[in-house]
């Protein structure tokens, strides 16, 4: 699985109700979503017919289906829109508050503190920036949905993740720690990490873990830590320091 974005792709669907869409093929000029994207994949999408518009996170479920996974917006009041008969408009995109929320190279979300907002415009944004900001205290399981993400962690526990396979290329997720308990990442299976069969998310950390080939990677990973200040006394003939692990 991957999330998918690509240029021109736009099929019409005869689908009502709010399940799945059935895709009917591409229009003139226009590529079809299966063109682009494998049986699970995702991708954010734009369906409209006439009045009614909503815009979505979907997954390809089958060569000719799109599921509607998340509704991010619409006509029907953030809903899914309950469709009647009638060609409707289903493309392939990136809808507007992606870019308005991330910084430039698209991971993070941004916000600049200088900006007055309304509440309407603050809610959004808080809605945005939870969606891909969670904060964790106890080990959870990272998976092909949490493509994106950031992790706050907090406390001591550890992190499996499903293999690399089910993840999907250019899956990549973020980790962040700040208190001093250790968390511990334990790749599935015989997977590695680093090459290791584990790797510690230390106080002060923050990274991002990518799927590789055959096993995780981890990217922006801090390899120097503070000691904190202690006075020392007198000649002693060495000092020795003792680094926690995940450092080296």
């Amino acid at each position: 699985m991957a999330h998918i974005t690509a240029d021109r792709v736009r099929e019409t669907s005869t689908t009502t109700g709010t399940g799945t869409y059935t895709l009917a093929g591409a229009v003139n000029g226009f590529r079809a979503f299966s063109a682009v994207m494998s049986t699970s994949d995702t991708c954010y999408y734009f369906a409209t017919m006439g009045g009614g518009w909503e815009i979505g996170r979907g997954t390809l479920a089958s060569a000719t289906t799109l599921a509607r996974t998340e509704i991010l917006a619409s006509s029907n009041g953030g809903s899914a829109v309950n469709w009647g008969s009638g060609a409707k408009d289903v493309c392939l995109g990136v809808p507007a508050w992606w870019f308005e929320n991330h910084n430039h190279d698209g991971r993070y979300p941004r916000y600049d503190a200088a900006q007055t907002l309304d509440t309407a415009a603050k809610s959004q944004l808080l809605h945005n920036v939870r969606r891909l900001l969670e904060i964790k205290s106890s080990g959870f399981t990272v998976t092909a949905a949490d493509i994106g993400k950031t992790f706050y962690c907090e406390g001591t526990f550890t992190v499996a993740f499903a293999a690399v396979a089910t993840l999907g290329s250019g899956f990549r997720c973020s980790f962040i720690k700040e208190d001093s308990a250790v968390v511990t990442l334990d790749p599935n299976g015989s997977e590695p990490i680093d090459s290791r069969t584990t790797r510690t998310l230390l106080r002060g950390q923050s990274f991002d873990v990518v799927a590789g080939t055959g096993g995780l990677i981890t990217i922006g990973r801090q390899t120097t830590v503070t000691l904190g200040q202690t006075e020392v006394t007198g000649t002693p003939a060495a000092i020795d320091f003792t680094l926690p692990p995940g450092f080296v």
